[in-house]
């Protein structure tokens, strides 16, 4: 993306979302931090402004339905709002121009049941088998899924891993928990043919 000349006293987007980025990198929040660089480069990528005051209540609402149209649930469409409200309001936009985030109705997650694990998983090859069980052994979500880094299991208090995972971790072997990280280094060798560490 070809980025204007900065204009005097003008909010250049594209480099406040580098702030914002560094600004969770500094405070520690690598999640965070990963999150804004996505959310945000979207954001830029559908509305297509350059400048802060370029900023309308009706971008919002344009980013609301490219993200419905990408397949995007209601509850994810309301968090990357949030998400970038919260950018908005660091470039210095105006609140009262930020729309309140969509509504979505709270649901319980989707519960699989043995048989349906177990089909998932037989059609699952070495390495989805491996993010799969992982996934449903530490109740991980999908963007803490797509996030995750093998240093990151082998390093059990690493800052990018969700305060809940990482207690997880240092739980131990018991039922329903990771179990300890040399058991999942040895079943990550033992199903992808691969030694980690």
């Amino acid at each position: 993306m070809l980025l204007p000349a900065d204009e005097p006293g003008r909010v250049n987007l594209a480099a406040k979302a580098r702030e914002f980025i560094r600004d969770a990198e500094q405070r520690g929040a690598n999640v965070a931090a990963d999150v804004n660089r996505l959310v945000t480069a979207e954001f830029l990528r559908t509305v297509k402004k350059s400048y802060a005051d370029e900023i309308r209540r009706n971008d919002l609402f344009d980013f609301h339905a490219a993200l419905r149209k990408r397949g995007c649930s209601d509850r994810t469409v309301a968090n990357k709002h949030a998400r970038i409200a919260s950018f908005l309001r660091f470039s210095g936009v105006d609140r009262s121009i930020l729309p309140p985030p969509p509504r979505y109705d709270e649901t319980l997650p989707t519960i699989y049941t043995s048989d349906e694990i177990s089909c998932i998983l037989g059609a699952a090859g070495p390495y989805m088998h491996l993010v799969i069980s992982l996934a449903l052994k530490c109740g991980l979500r999908d963007q803490e899924i797509m996030h995750l880094e093998w240093a990151d299991i082998l390093d059990a208090d690493s800052a990018s891993l969700p305060a809940r995972i990482r207690l997880v971790f240092s739980a131990g072997d018991h039922a329903g928990d990771c179990g300890s990280t040399h058991h999942l280094e040895d079943q990550a060798a033992s199903q992808t043919g691969t030694g980690y560490g």
